[in-house]
């Protein structure tokens, strides 16, 4: 049987919707691997579509990951600002050309 990890209010609007599914809770062992499988499905649809809300299905997911592995949203920004002040960011479009 395939699974995977969905929103939250998915059970709800899938019932309204007269769709029936089996739904169970991911127990904490489990959770990481569902998120790590679906930022991959994530990632996957943005580069097929390009888009904001693909986007953003991307950051919720690498929020609860941040989660999952303990570390607030707060302190992910921090770690993400404390290494763009070392090492830069990517607005100025710098590409290191790899020679064999």
């Amino acid at each position: 049987m395939n699974s995977k990890l969905v929103r939250d209010n998915i059970p709800e609007i899938t019932a309204a919707q007269g769709k029936q599914f089996k739904f169970n809770t991911a127990s904490k062992e489990e959770m990481l691997n569902l998120l790590i499988q679906k930022l991959q499905e994530e990632t996957s649809e943005f580069l097929e579509d390009n888009n904001a809300e693909e986007l953003a299905d991307i950051l919720e997911v690498v929020l609860n990951l941040a989660d999952e592995i303990g570390i607030n949203e707060a302190e992910l920004f921090e770690i993400m600002k404390k290494k763009r002040e070392r090492n830069g960011g990517f607005s100025k479009r710098i590409v290191m050309k790899i020679t064999p």
